[in-house]
């Protein structure tokens, strides 16, 4: 097939010429006009400026302070613990490795880096629009003003307020590095398509989708954007596309592959899939309304909102006029094919970017995120920017339509960097920002979550009052609860509210530790038998669940050394030996552990054995007053009197209580006049 050529293109200013053919494989990155690059990048780096170094929020510690496969840049290339952010995304988890190797766990480094591939993600925009407006089936009147329309598009969507979380939460580094492993294809693909000789274009296109699969499940749909792109740009159709490209989109295609291998065994099954928990058609009608929201959103980006909640069931009757908008919206886009293909397309991109997440395949821990607007955010943009086109069209000449347009811009850009900074700032803090949701979006995790903030930093009573009124609707809360109520030494309605958390959240990972934290309640309300128990229920569900939280390793030490301490209290001696053996091996020379334990041997008669444990005792704690008297007897029942005698001794320099001194010593005259 010929390429259609033309001797010039303009570069958005009417009377400036360029050399490069539309299309020709001369237009790529490197000769991205400077003044755009740089308009682009300034502009980003001015609005994410007082972004960084703010702390980690909500699953940034799972993927990053406690993600010990970070620790290894080998490790880190098999993805994340099952069930973390990481989970099944080897790329993104590398790169937190790499943060990790340079700067250990301070935020700044991660948010810099977040802020790069954001950078990176509106250059390649730019460089993919401006190809595409030299595609031969482009519209004439934007492939005129090709550059200008490019550039304000990377513009206003690099400083959009909609795109700050993906800088501000290190976690969304997968939203980031998966969008520009997919502009990277589009971009690729489109050069490949419309050149006569691009082997080299074609393999970049197909290992940057590779790529995105290795960074997040909704490169899915990559390979599709791909097709209908050239279809509508270039080939005139699908059927055609396909026709003079096979290879090429079979390779997109096998890509596919790569993602079904990282997800099959569910590395995050828990948070989302059919098998997480939530139906299908309650989250689907859950994401109507929350659609129009993100559109509302797009053209006046205030009143953010850092997390929706989980999912919540809704009557149809509820949501039926946004879900009737959007199906203006579907039927209008499938009408514009066969009118207006262009802005079918975009109409086209942003329904498929965001169906991966906001549509059947339910997401269990939120209903909703401002992030899935990243990429949706382009199309919805580049179809306010090409109506603004059509608008300017009649007004006067050539050179008050530049001036208003770029006025239009600059304001726009500026507006943008203006309420993203607002926003950043919001994340200063953990309590500032899940301070915002609670007033904006307010929900039971909300509550739940700035709880925990204020925990943090002190503010105990405020922390509690934010946990009262997220109790009804947010398990975590009566968790959160009942760990506070056992603090205060209320330990009954400690146990009361994690076992209401277990019922509420029986497969939760933190489950383990709630049978841990009613043990200790119990043991601390001497109702021992129900302490053994809830110990042996930690353990055998810390056996059995798959989501290791990030204490679960305390919960199965504290709850063996627990079990042994309510053996202990039943006099069930021999098996109470036996678990502080075991806790011992965890823990190895525990003082209160061994303290325990030679009790229990003493109770026992194996003497012997009681003195090792009590020796072991004092080399940790030398000033123990218990551990000198108890090892005196243990090695007075063993023949060494003499020894027991200098350990009294010295629990009598060590004893600050005069009657317990006068006992001491009367012990001590006692095992002289023993006969040896």
């Amino acid at each position: 097939m010929t390429r259609r050529r033309s001797a010039a293109r303009t570069t958005g200013a009417p009377g400036r010429q360029s050399s490069a053919a539309p299309g020709a494989p001369g237009a790529t990155v490197a000769s991205l006009p400077w003044w755009s690059v740089a308009v682009i990048a300034v502009a980003a780096i001015a609005a994410y400026l007082n972004a960084l170094g703010h702390p980690f929020v909500f699953d940034d510690g799972l993927a990053i302070v406690d993600n010990e496969t970070i620790r290894s840049l080998w490790a880190s290339l098999a993805g994340g613990p099952a069930q973390y952010p990481t989970a099944g995304r080897p790329l993104v988890n590398a790169s937190f490795a790499l943060n990790y190797a340079i700067g250990g766990v301070s935020p700044w480094g991660y948010q810099a880096t977040n802020l790069g591939v954001h950078i990176l993600c509106a250059l390649v925009l730019f460089a993919l629009a401006r190809q595409v407006l030299q595609l031969p089936r482009a519209p004439a009147l934007l492939k005129a003003q090709a550059v200008g329309f490019a550039t304000a598009l990377a513009l206003v969507w690099a400083v959009h307020p909609l795109t700050s979380e993906v800088v501000n939460y290190a976690t969304q580094r997968s939203e980031a590095l998966m969008a520009l492993a997919l502009l990277a294809t589009l971009y690729c693909g489109t050069v490949a398509v419309s050149a006569e000789r691009a082997r080299w274009w074609y393999i970049v296109s197909v290992a940057a989708c590779a790529a995105g699969m290795a960074c997040k499940e909704t490169m899915v749909v990559a390979p599709v954007l791909m097709l209908l792109l050239d279809a509508t740009f270039t080939s005139g159709g699908v059927a055609a596309a396909v026709r003079r490209h096979p290879w090429y989109y079979l390779a997109l295609l096998a890509t596919e592959v790569l993602l079904v291998l990282l997800i099959m065994d569910g590395p995050r099954s828990k948070t989302a899939g059919f098998h997480s928990g939530v139906s299908p058609w309650v989250y689907l009608v859950d994401q109507a309304p929350l659609i129009v929201h993100y559109l509302r959103l797009v053209v006046w980006p205030v009143g953010l909102v850092f997390d929706y909640g989980e999912t919540t069931v809704q009557a149809l009757g509820e949501v039926w006029p946004a879900a009737a908008g959007l199906v203006v919206l579907l039927l209008a886009a499938v009408i514009a094919w066969f009118r207006v293909p262009a802005m079918a397309f975009l109409a086209t991109w942003f329904f498929i970017t965001l169906a991966p997440t906001s549509s059947l395949v339910p997401i269990a821990t939120e209903v909703g995120a401002e992030r899935r607007m990243y990429l949706p955010l382009v199309a919805v943009l580049a179809a306010l920017l090409a109506a603004t086109v059509r608008l300017l069209q009649n007004m006067g000449d050539a050179r008050t339509r530049r001036l208003v347009a770029t006025s239009a811009v600059c304001v726009a850009a500026v507006i943008g960097v203006s309420l993203t900074i607002v926003r950043n700032a919001e994340y200063e803090t953990g309590v500032s920002i899940w301070q915002t949701v609670v007033e904006r979006w307010p929900t039971g995790r909300a509550h739940y979550t700035l709880g925990r903030e204020l925990r943090a930093v002190g503010r105990r009573d405020e922390a509690v009052a934010q946990y009262r009124l997220a109790v009804d609707t947010s398990p975590d809360a009566s968790y959160a609860l009942g760990f506070e109520a056992a603090a205060d030494g209320r330990h009954q309605e400690a146990v009361d509210r994690y076992r209401t958390f277990l019922q509420l959240r029986p497969a939760d990972g933190n489950v383990p530790l709630a049978y841990y934290n009613i043990g200790q309640s119990l043991k601390a309300l001497g109702r021992h038998e129900e302490a053994v128990a809830a110990f042996r229920e930690t353990l055998a569900r810390q056996a059995a669940v798959t989501y290791k939280t990030p204490g679960m390793a305390d919960s199965v030490r504290y709850a063996t050394g627990g079990l042994a301490d309510s053996l202990f209290a039943l006099q069930r001696w021999n098996e109470s030996v036996t678990t502080y053996a075991d806790y011992l091996r965890i823990v190895p020379g525990d003082p209160a552990a061994e303290f325990g334990r030679g009790l229990a041997l003493a109770k026992l008669d194996r003497h012997a054995e009681a003195r090792d444990a009590f020796e072991s005792v004092l080399k940790v704690q030398p000033t123990n007053v218990a551990a000198h008297v108890n090892l005196a007897l243990a090695l007075a029942q063993t023949g060494q009197v003499d020894a027991a005698v200098q350990h009294l001794r010295r629990a009598v320099q060590l004893e600050p209580d005069p009657a317990a001194r006068q006992g001491l010593e009367r012990e001590i005259a006692s095992l002289l006049r023993t006969p040896r």
